[in-house]
């Protein structure tokens, strides 16, 4: 059986399941918007698995993210440093940027 989601439903569904932690709210629209346009890019239903989303994607600061993947940014000041870590994992997974202090990366 198929049950259609609205995207205020997909939210509800994985802020019960603190997907991306307690309380990210903004950060689990983006998710969901993100979701959304993927299915409408791909053109079929895709399942919502909480858990599966939960272990795929992790919230980090561009900092984080930095020190996590053992970034060089060496040289790079500034906003561009942020730009320069978001570039960089773009070119090696999913990045969904949800302001300038925090970024969805599906983890690889």
């Amino acid at each position: 059986m198929h049950i259609e989601l609205s995207r205020d439903e997909m939210l509800n569904i994985l802020m019960d399941h603190n997907v991306l932690g307690e309380g990210e709210y903004c950060a689990t629209r983006a998710l969901v918007e993100y979701l959304s346009a993927l299915e409408d890019d791909i053109g079929e239903a895709m399942n919502l698995d909480p858990v599966a989303l939960r272990c795929e994607f992790s919230i980090y600061t561009p900092n984080q993210a930095a020190e996590q993947w053992d970034i060089d940014t060496s040289g790079v000041d500034g906003h561009e440093r942020g730009e320069f870590i978001v570039e960089y994992l773009q070119d090696r997974t999913t990045v969904i940027v949800v302001d300038d202090e925090r970024l969805i990366v599906g983890e690889f």
